[in-house]
């Protein structure tokens, strides 16, 4: 619906407030949540509305509104048109959404003092108050998960639509790199994108960091990942048995390293009974890593799509040339279009008889007679 934020970015600047009265500490961070999870996707707007949330959409004022309604009364007039019809619920006016869209569509027309001089801000019917409940609801969950849940990566992208606005070289490369010839790229990339889009691209990638840690940490990024501070993480060292041993540097120090492991292991076994915001160590994480993952991923659903369509479909002998399919198991650099009709079987059909013309032919040039049926069989097939 028009008037809703289409990415973080406008979603902080113009409902920030809405965030911070849910009780987020960091706008950024629920924001994020909120767009992975396609939350201003899901907004349905209320079929009806009231008068207040009506002048607050079309972004007029109660004046402006009556001198709206005066101009209606005209018979014939653009006001006349443009009125929305009332519908009476419980002794209360509303509006019909259908019918103020209409009029938020020609409102320059219809407010034509605002027109010259500018509406006001324009608030979406019943928009405030859906991600007001579920700002809250991510709230309530990064409290009750607290220590457990990590801060998101902010170079990350934080929707698909950032995705395809800045990675789409990324992934018709990958696309180019799977087919060979005799396809159309941009017919394969096009539904690679619908595949990825509905895949959960993002939140499969932010997963998946763990198994990116690599082999060592360093002091610093071991306690971002546990969430503690420095003096929780040197009194644990000074005092729990099973503390871990560091492959460079004193155990005490700042600069020392651990194995990834045993870093895991302490995330495991408890010892940190309280803990604050964690953070997944950046190696894990980087726009490297995203872009060679989102490779990856266009790569495997193209060779979905070209696996899948090979099945559907037959061979070169039946299509014709520029049908071109390799049977390794693992590639295929064919496509066969699913919105083109492929060529009937029935045409791809091949016989080495002669033609009826033909054996016409050969029946007077030999002056052989209609009457002898097995002749002209064998002359015909055979």
């Amino acid at each position: 619906m028009r008037g809703i934020p289409e990415d973080l970015d406008q979603l902080i600047q113009r409902y920030g407030f809405v965030l911070e009265k849910a009780g987020a500490q960091s706008t950024f961070q629920v924001g994020a949540y909120l767009c992975l999870r396609r939350t201003l996707q899901r907004f349905r707007p209320p079929q009806l509305v009231g008068l207040i949330e009506m002048l607050q959409y079309l972004g007029v004022t109660p004046t402006a509104w009556a001198g709206f309604r005066k101009r209606a009364a005209v018979s014939g007039s653009i006001s006349a048109q443009l009125n929305p019809a009332v519908v009476t619920q419980n002794g209360k006016p509303y509006y019909k959404l259908a019918d103020v869209q209409r009029l938020r569509q020609y409102r320059r027309e219809a407010f034509p003092g605002y027109a010259r001089r500018g509406f006001l801000r324009s608030e979406v019917p019943g928009f405030q108050a859906y991600l007001l409940k579920e700002a809250t609801k991510v709230v309530q969950e990064f409290e009750e998960n607290y220590g457990r849940v990590f801060l998101y990566p902010e170079h990350l992208p934080t929707d698909m639509a950032q995705v395809y606005r800045e990675y789409r070289p990324t992934v018709s490369r990958a696309v180019k790199k799977v087919i060979s010839y005799g396809i159309d790229p941009e017919e394969v990339t096009q539904e690679v994108w619908t595949k990825l889009c509905g895949s959960s691209l993002i939140q499969k990638f932010l997963k998946s960091a763990i198994k990116r840690l690599g082999p060592q940490m360093s002091v610093r990024d071991a306690v971002d990942f546990l969430g503690v501070d420095l003096p929780t993480w040197i009194d644990m060292m000074s005092t729990f048995e099973a503390s871990p041993i560091p492959l460079q540097g004193h155990y005490l120090s700042e600069d020392a390293t651990f194995r990834t492991s045993d870093i895991l292991a302490l995330d495991e076994c408890g010892i940190f009974p309280e803990r604050g915001i964690r953070t997944l160590p950046l190696h894990s994480v980087g726009l490297h890593h995203f872009r060679g993952y989102l490779s990856m991923a266009a790569s495997a659903a193209a060779k979905n799509l070209l696996r899948t369509y090979s099945r559907r479909y037959n061979r070169e002998h039946t299509f014709g040339a520029g049908i071109n399919m390799v049977d390794n198991g693992t590639t295929h650099s064919a496509f066969v279009s699913h919105f083109e009709d492929p060529q009937p079987w029935e045409d791809s059909l091949r016989s080495d008889a002669p033609l009826s013309d033909q054996v016409l032919e050969m029946k007077e040039s030999l002056g052989i007679a209609a009457e002898i049926p097995e002749l002209f069989e064998m002359l015909a097939y055979g």
